[in-house]
């Protein structure tokens, strides 16, 4: 959706896209303009895609990725719940989440939709953890802020320092609320709600808060109206991955806010696709004259 605005607002040139695969962004477009290479993240889903059998078993499908140079790995809560996927190709370092390779590359529903992987936890699960592909982690920080500290030795020193200055709960309340807003971004986006208010800047504003996304330096931002100024930023590199760059200031309210926000958009969701359903019976029941 943060495309197609820069698109539409004049922001950046047209870009084709892959439903289901994320592409590339202007920092990976631009290294590939003056390198000639593409970035770690697209070289991964060129392989994924190149590697990903159709119709197979949860187990049999992560197995056959490294004896085709993908290491992937399934995490889960230590409640048990499938936490999602992460993928590094074997003679890389960097590790990206099946969300930032795009939906078709999610664990397990990406995969179930676009190859037809089969996941069933009563009979994958221990099939799994013997072939020791789980990882199971505490608490809800988001897998993106995990790899962020594994990636950090390649970040620039001032972004280390500015990053590792976060503190823990402010790093998890981050966690909570970052993907929610930028889900209210693209929501009010669609309902015409954003303003160009700079040149290469994006913004929603609401009573509480303000979000924010800077094209030239690909900086989406959350402020607080009530004078605490700006809560959350992130930052996305030139490999696409989003990394935590600030955090201050966030309470247990703002979190308790979010997630009604969440739940409204969740509930908005549902209608706009029970509406669709009732449109297309409507269309399928239609008498023709």
């Amino acid at each position: 959706m943060i495309r197609q605005l820069e698109k539409q607002y004049g922001l950046e040139s047209p870009v084709v896209r892959e439903p289901g695969k994320r592409s590339p962004t202007t920092g990976e477009r631009r290294l590939l303009e003056k390198t000639g290479k593409e970035s770690e993240r697209v070289r991964l889903q060129n392989a994924l895609d190149e590697a990903l059998p159709e119709n197979w078993k949860a187990p049999e499908l992560i197995k056959h990725l490294r004896t085709n140079g993908i290491d992937a790995s399934v995490s889960y809560y230590s409640t048990g719940n499938v936490r999602g996927i992460t993928y590094k190709l074997i003679d890389s370092d960097m590790r990206f989440s099946g969300t930032q390779l795009g939906a078709n590359y999610t664990f397990p529903n990406g995969l179930a939709k676009s190859k037809g992987m089969t996941y069933e936890p009563e009979r994958d699960d221990e099939a799994l953890a013997s072939a020791n592909l789980i990882e199971v982690f505490q608490g809800f920080s988001l897998l993106e802020d995990e790899l962020m500290e594994e990636e950090s030795d390649t970040q620039p020193e001032s972004l280390q320092s500015a990053t590792q200055s976060i503190s823990q709960q402010q790093r998890d309340y981050a966690a909570i609320i970052s993907p929610i807003a930028v889900d209210k971004f693209n929501y009010e986006s669609n309902q015409g709600r954003v303003e160009k208010t700079s040149s290469d800047t994006l913004t929603v504003k609401g009573r509480n808060y303000c979000l924010s996304w800077q094209t030239e330096e690909r900086v989406f931002s959350l402020l607080a109206t009530d004078g605490r100024g700006e809560l959350l930023r992130m930052r996305e590199d030139s490999s696409g991955v989003s990394q935590l760059e600030w955090a201050d200031k966030i309470t247990y309210s703002d979190v308790e806010r979010w997630n009604q926000i969440n739940q409204q958009l969740q509930d908005l969701e549902r209608q706009r696709q029970l509406e669709a359903e009732r449109q297309k019976i409507l269309e399928d029941n239609q008498i023709e004259y």
